[in-house]
This record gives structure tokens, sequence and C-alpha cells, in this order.
């Protein structure tokens, strides 16, 4: 069962005046198959100079390593400042979460629309490691734009145990309601099977045909993965195995029934 962190819990509104900024959060509690997660709504009104506003998270995890997403994949920082570099590294970006996370147990931090972080790790009296991860939630610079971030900003981000991949999906496209019929639910015009696959884009080609495209599928985790599919309901007309976008010259040489798997899927250069 896939975590669904876009769902509403016990909320607890909190107002904050620090300074001429103006904070309004609003902190969530909710559950699901696997433990709970938080999630935090904020509204900043923000009128500051030469600051930065974050969020912290100490986190009981002994993490060497934070895995950040990005384009189609995930990119592994360390976390310690071992060499100049790491200690220079004092912000890093991501798209949908970062995941910090030890041999038998992991915590991501999901958001909507802010992707500068920093992680790091310190060593507590008792001997336990604590692994921070801070949110970059809004800035006041004074170059290049001195007036980047003002005015009034509302933001999202979840913490949620293991799933990264699976929550950042969630928080950032949660389920549309349709109307149907739940004897015959409607059918995806595309799917594919696998643990780690996922069909990223679809589209309708530009010559207005009514063709559907699909452009890319991806695999979230590393390592060797079985798909099965692409699968549609409609037979492909024109199929054609593509990669980064490049199409070959000739089509593939078979043409799969409607519903079947194929290595193929439509396409177009």
């Amino acid at each position: 069962m896939a975590p669904t962190p876009s769902s509403p819990g016990p909320s607890l509104p909190l107002q904050q005046q620090a300074g001429r900024p103006h904070e309004e959060h609003d902190l969530q509690l909710g559950a699901y198959s696997k433990g709970g997660w938080v999630r935090i709504e904020s509204e900043i009104d923000w009128h500051e100079r030469e600051k930065i506003l974050k969020a912290a998270f100490p986190l009981d995890v002994h993490a060497d390593r934070s895995a950040a997403e990005i384009q189609f994949g995930h990119v592994f920082r360390p976390t310690h400042t071992n060499t100049s570099w790491d200690m220079a590294r004092f912000e890093t970006a991501c798209h949908r979460w970062v995941h910090l996370a030890e041999p038998d147990y992991g915590v991501a931090l999901l958001n909507d629309s802010i992707y500068g972080h920093d992680v790091t790790r310190t060593t507590r009296p008792d001997g336990g490691t604590t692994t921070t991860v801070r949110l970059s939630l809004v800035r006041a610079p004074r170059s290049p734009d001195p007036e980047a971030d003002q005015g009034r900003h509302r933001m999202t981000y979840t913490l949620l145990p293991g799933a990264a991949v699976a929550g950042g999906y969630a928080l950032n496209m949660p389920l549309r309601v349709a109307t149907g019929s739940s004897d015959a639910p409607p059918a995806p015009l595309v799917s594919i099977g696998g643990n780690t696959a996922s069909i990223e884009t679809v589209k309708l080609a530009d010559d207005r045909s009514g063709d559907v495209i699909v452009r890319r599928t991806s695999r979230s985790a590393a390592g060797r993965t079985r798909a099965c599919g692409p699968r549609s309901r409609w037979p492909p007309r024109r199929p054609r195995t593509c990669s980064n976008g490049h199409c070959p010259a000739s089509p593939c040489r078979s043409t799969p029934r409607a519903g079947s798997p194929s290595r193929c899927v439509p396409s177009r250069s």
C-alpha cells in the first residue's frame, strides 16, 4: 500500500511573529500502513533583508550520506565534513524529496516547492548520532535580486518514514476524484508493471492527430529491475523504441496487441 501524505489528519495551527515576517504554520499528523507522517503547511509574509529562514528537522538516524531526488533519479551526497569542499557545501538541491537512512531505517523529507536544503551530522553526549536536515524556505539576499522572495509564500513539506519516491508523488500529484462506477473503474491510458518502473510523461501528438505518446519511462531505484510494459488500451500504430528522445529510423519489427506488454512505445523524435 502506497503512503498518502496528501491525506488530511489532526491539525495544529501555529502563528509566529519574528521581526517583520509573519509566519503561519499548520501541522498535521497522519498515519499510513508503515508508520506516521508529519505534514506542515506554511504561509509566510516575508519582508526581511540579508536573512534566510530554514525549517530544521533533527533526526535520530545515523546516515553517512543523503539521497536527493534529481530528474529521473537521485544523487548521493556525504553528510560528513571531512574535506574542505564538504565544509563549503552549505546548501544543495533536490526536487521532491531528500532521504536519510541507516541500514534498517530511513526518513524522507518531502516538499512541493522547496528545493534548497542542507544536511549535517553531529554526535550527542550519549554517543548517539543526530542527522539534521534543514529546508531553506525563504531568503533575502542583496544580490543578484534584492527583491527575491519578498511577499507572501505558501508551501507544504512532510516528514515521512521511508517511501521517499511514492511519498513525493503523493504529495505533488495527489489523486484526483473522477465520476464513474465502482463496478467498472476507468482503465488507465497506459500502464507499466514492475516495482521500480514508472511512466513519467504521456502527451498528445503535436500534429493534433489524437495519438497518445509515451515520452519517457524511468526506474526509481538503482540495480537490476524487470518491467512489463508499457501496456495500452489500444494497439500501437507506429511503435518505436526511443532513448533520451531520439528514435530509430525504422519502426519496431512487431506490433503488439492492445493490452499486451511490449518494449516498444509510441513516440516521435
